[in-house]
């Protein structure tokens, strides 16, 4: 298991898709679709954990609570 202390703050593709519990497909997907915060360096994505912390939060609304 991967610990997320605040020393974390880039994460790859595959570190932003453990953190959200999504899978690494769907990251790149959204972030393809500028739907998930994000920038590609070079060629690689990485992702600012405060910005998908406060996308997760903005987009809670659209989620389905079960």
């Amino acid at each position: 298991m991967m610990d997320f202390d605040r020393a974390s703050l880039l994460f790859t593709a595959e570190e932003a898709a453990k953190y959200l519990r999504l899978h690494v497909k769907s990251i790149y997907r959204l972030a393809r679709d500028g739907k998930i915060p994000g920038r590609k360096v070079g060629g690689s994505w990485r992702f600012h954990r405060d910005a998908l912390d406060l996308w997760i939060k903005n987009e809670r609304g659209t989620f389905q609570e079960h």
